[in-house]
């Protein structure tokens, strides 16, 4: 192998689509080493199923075969079929307290909600000035292990999510490839109903800012579930970072008759006017135009109350720890009011640090 130091003869291009939205770049932390099935086969463990995986599992595996509840238990039977299984839970079994409690910080402050991982590494990163207006409500991740008992062992949609949680995490693509060579596809279905705690009760477009909202205006909505199904089979790999082609912005219209809702270049816009007080709500799918907001708001004051901020395309559906497929599953699912006898004063705040990063400078034009 020739190990002598070459200039650069030809200019390297690198695009913006390339990356995987990961914040690796500029968070230090390494990805832990993935558990194998030799070394979890035998531990006592409680599942934390992300619902954007089972979806994403769902939509590879499904091919017409059958409803999403019914994969739900054809999948958790499964694990504990091969595992030795305390209890699973669907991540988003915690969410009504979370919203809860994010509604009851919005009423107080502006707030940028904290649940994407990604975005808190480059806010504490590289924007330092809005530090202050993120939520201190635990994610998803961070509160079900409230819940958790004995070892837990996380399966979850992107990378970054390595940074909420001490324990095993496995991505979808990590824990799909592990349960195919255990033979899931070869498991008999048998027909049954998951308990509440282990069914997902979050679709595409229900998120903290609906929720914020509908609270506010007294308003209930159900989502319409997406179903693009691809019949050909596919080969498991990872998602990687890319665009998936569905209509971003009728997915991300709040049907609330007083708000004006506005759509550009990746950035979602809510503004009400009630009382004779003016109200702005933003939402961000996608890094690019996080970037620029990032860019922004370094010239003036935050302008929006709640800003909700994804740094994938899409959010976290299409989180680059995802398995590869055309097939796209979003869940149907109305808001379910869920009593885990959990207070939000239980809940540990998340606290955020200025962290300085070393600055390279490339020539680099997004």
């Amino acid at each position: 192998m020739n190990t002598e130091n070459k200039p650069c003869i030809s200019p390297f291009t690198f695009k913006l689509e390339d990356c995987l939205a990961c914040s690796a770049c500029i968070a230090d932390f390494s990805v832990p080493k993935i558990p194998t099935y030799t070394e979890l086969k035998d531990v006592p463990l409680t599942f934390l199923l992300s619902p954007h995986s089972k979806m994403n599992m769902y939509a590879h595996f499904n091919n017409h075969i059958m409803s999403f509840s019914d994969f739900e238990y054809h999948l958790i039977s499964f694990i504990k079929l091969k595992f030795n299984v305390i209890k699973v839970y669907d991540t988003s079994y915690v969410k009504n307290i979370l919203y809860d409690s994010v509604y009851e910080e919005s009423t107080r402050d502006k707030i940028i909600i904290s649940d994407c991982p990604g975005t808190v590494s480059y806010i504490e990163r590289q924007a330092h000035h809005l530090i202050e207006y993120l939520s201190v409500t635990s994610t998803q991740q961070q509160a079900i292990k409230l819940l958790a008992q004995g070892r837990s062992i996380s399966v979850i949609q992107c990378y970054d999510k390595f940074l909420e949680n001490s324990d095993d995490v496995l991505t979808t693509y990590d824990f799909y490839k592990m349960i195919l060579d255990l033979g899931f596809l070869q498991h008999n279905f048998i027909k049954g109903t998951c308990e509440k705690w282990e069914k997902c009760t979050i679709g595409y477009h229900y998120g903290y800012l609906e929720h914020i909202l509908n609270k506010k205006n007294n308003y209930l909505t159900k989502n319409d579930s997406i179903k693009i199904f691809n019949s050909k089979n596919e080969e498991v790999r990872l998602n990687g970072k890319r665009k998936l082609n569905i209509n971003t912005v009728t997915l991300n219209k709040i049907n609330i008759p007083e708000i004006d809702y506005k759509y550009k270049n990746g950035v979602f816009t809510y503004t009400q006017i009630k009382n004779n007080k003016k109200k702005k709500y933003l939402r961000i799918l996608g890094l690019e135009p996080f970037l620029n907001f990032i860019k922004e708001s370094k010239h003036k004051e935050l302008e929006y109350d709640v800003c909700e901020i994804y740094i994938c395309n899409q959010g976290c559906i299409n989180g680059p720890g995802q398995l590869y497929t055309d097939n796209l599953y979003v869940n149907n699912s109305e808001y379910i009011d869920i009593d885990l006898g959990i207070d939000c004063k239980q809940l540990q705040k998340r606290t955020y640090r200025k962290i300085e990063t070393k600055k390279v400078n490339f020539k680099i034009e997004w």
